[in-house]
């Protein structure tokens, strides 16, 4: 199912010599047979439906001269332009119609604000008529931030189901309930679930999605505004919905999940990171005896560089570790 490369970066240490480094890449690709076995895909979409999302943040095509408020926010009024809101819609209604889906692939739509409901919860795919309908409910929601809250409705979800799962996670700002958000990320990775997860704007907290994403072996999207630059892993806020379309699309070609890695060390040899560095890059996590690696795509390679410190040794052949 898996074909897996070792490889260290040198063959030979100095004697009697303490704290050396050996970096070993280990990589990873699922045999030819593995890559045509897709499984089904269960995705759950989390969705910050707080006031701030009904910020626009493309340009206008006509300004009204008048403003509203909305959660205590005012907002300028204007046509030809777009929310975040909208471009979120639009986003998913790509998913819905990008053909990457299979009839038995399964989503679930949830919404938060001060408080999380699950707007759909897990339908087929060829039910498309439910999941659009759906979709056009999240506007109608408004509040402050409980991500937490959102993505544990979703973690509750998810437990029953079953193939490659994932969750997608949208917000533009910081959350009130941070605690769960990690302790709901360390729930995910030990029950291998990847989270996708997109900070929109300025205000959203970077270090927590950077480790709920490195946690569960994701990836992080930062949306910045259209006149912005964007490097890697950035993107415009226009670009959000073909950014979406070909996430999912990665996600139906990782045809093996849960991986997980064990690294038994001899005496005084220390593993002290795993680092994943392609197709992206992440820190990995360790969960007990164990570090959650995630998931591999069909026709690439998943490679991740262990950094191991050795203790002074004499002249000799050696063994390090055992790796599971």
């Amino acid at each position: 199912m898996l074909e897996t490369t070792l490889k260290p970066h040198r063959e030979h240490l100095l004697a009697q010599t303490p704290g050396q480094k050996v970096f070993v890449a280990l990589t990873l690709r699922p045999s030819a047979e593995a890559a045509a076995a897709r499984p089904q895909l269960s995705l759950a979409f989390v969705v910050d439906t707080s006031g701030s999302m009904r910020e626009v943040v493309t340009e206008p095509t006509e300004r009204t001269g008048r403003s509203t408020v909305v959660d205590g926010r005012r907002y300028e009024v204007v046509r030809g332009a777009k929310s975040k809101m909208d471009l979120v819609v639009a986003s998913l209604e790509g998913v819905l119609g990008a053909g990457l889906l299979e009839p038995d692939d399964r989503l679930a739509l949830v919404k938060f604000d001060d408080e999380a409901d699950v707007l759909l919860g897990f339908t087929e795919a060829r039910d498309e008529a439910a999941l659009r309908a759906a979709v056009a409910r999240f506007p109608e929601h408004s509040g402050g931030t409980q991500m937490g809250a959102g993505m544990a409705a979703a973690a509750r979800l998810l437990a029953f189901e079953q193939g490659s799962k994932r969750m997608l996670l949208l917000t533009d700002g910081h959350t009130a309930d941070e605690d769960l958000v990690r302790e709901v990320g360390e729930r995910l990775a030990q029950e291998g679930v990847s989270v996708t997860a997109i900070g929109v704007g300025e205000e959203w907290n970077e270090d927590l999605l950077t480790d709920l994403t490195d946690r569960t072996q994701g990836k992080p999207y930062y949306v910045v505004p259209d006149d912005q630059d964007a490097p890697a892993p950035a993107l415009r806020i226009g670009e959000l919905p073909s950014a979406l379309v070909s996430e999912l699309g990665h996600t139906a070609s990782e045809v093996v999940t849960g991986l997980r890695l064990s690294a038994r060390t001899v005496r005084e040899v220390v593993l002290e990171r795993v680092t994943r560095v392609a197709p992206t890059q992440s820190e990995v996590a360790r969960s007990g005896a164990q570090y959650y690696l995630g998931r591999a795509a069909a026709n690439e390679d998943t490679v991740f560089i262990l950094e191991f410190t050795l203790p002074e040794r004499p002249s000799a052949r050696v063994r390090l570790a055992q790796l599971g």
